[in-house]
């Protein structure tokens, strides 16, 4: 029984040995390997524990994309990043990218009336209430020009409430793509009782403190949606990679790059 036990343990520690030397030998033959310190800014008071978060989300994002990444917090607020293999590093950054996604309603007479929107921010200003905020508007919906938006400040749901998120296109054109999404649980009853009750009224879909596109809500939404922004492909598979990764409510900021041995 002993001599079963110990061959047992030696088994497991020369398989994980293995793996390690593996690991080691894949690295070496990729050759090239790039340094990345990033800072993690959040408003959150416990930065630690953010910059935690921070570290599991870029592991799934590189994961995701087979991308050999080795992830270590160096400090309260600091991550250091090393990538195995010759990735471009313009392509790599946008790893580091923070998408926030909010659904907001949107401060609008209801339909048949067209969404409320302003030509000039100080406008749109001037008419907000307390607990609304003016948000840019540049989506096709609003035209050629730049216009603004008044929303409630509060959010329906977020992207923390994304289960699953992928890229569609009803095209062959590289501007006209489009992200799917469908909520969790708890997103998808919060958000269902929330279009019940505002049938006819607009849904603002924000990104990044853009409002990429406006809905009119016509009926109950319950656990799927899509999001509308003429976004290229590549845009648009980041921003769905980033959904699936996890909501990370925090900025990474890449402060020094440089390539290693």
């Amino acid at each position: 029984m002993k001599t079963t036990l110990i061959f047992g343990l030696l088994l497991a520690l020369g398989l994980s040995v293995f793996s390690s030397g593996c690991s080691k030998i894949s690295r070496i033959l990729k050759g090239e390997a790039t340094l990345y310190i990033v800072a993690v800014e959040s408003k959150e008071p416990d930065a630690a524990s953010m910059t935690e978060r921070a570290e599991g989300v870029l592991k799934n994002r590189f994961s995701g994309a087979n991308i050999d990444a080795e992830i270590a917090r160096t400090g309260e607020n600091r991550l250091e990043v090393k990538i195995y293999g010759g990735y471009d590093r313009e392509y790599v950054r946008a790893f580091f990218k923070t998408y926030r996604l909010e659904f907001k309603k949107a401060v609008s007479p209801p339909d048949p009336i067209p969404v409320k929107t302003y030509e000039e921010r100080e406008e749109a200003g001037s008419a907000a209430s307390p607990g609304q905020q003016v948000i840019p508007y540049s989506s096709e919906d609003a035209g050629t020009t730049m216009k603004y938006l008044i929303v409630e400040q509060e959010p329906i749901i977020t992207g923390e409430d994304i289960k699953t998120a992928w890229t569609s296109s009803t095209s062959d054109s590289d501007a006209d793509n489009r992200i799917l999404f469908t909520l969790s649980p708890e997103g998808a009853s919060r958000f269902a009782g929330w279009t019940r009750a505002n049938i006819k009224n607009y849904l603002a879909i924000v990104l990044n403190d853009q409002v990429e596109s406006v809905v009119l809500i016509s009926s109950v939404i319950s656990d799927q949606g899509q999001i509308n922004g003429n976004f290229t492909r590549g845009e648009a598979a980041a921003i769905a990679m980033a959904l699936n990764s996890g909501h990370l409510p925090a900025e990474l900021t890449v402060v020094e790059e440089r390539s290693l041995n």
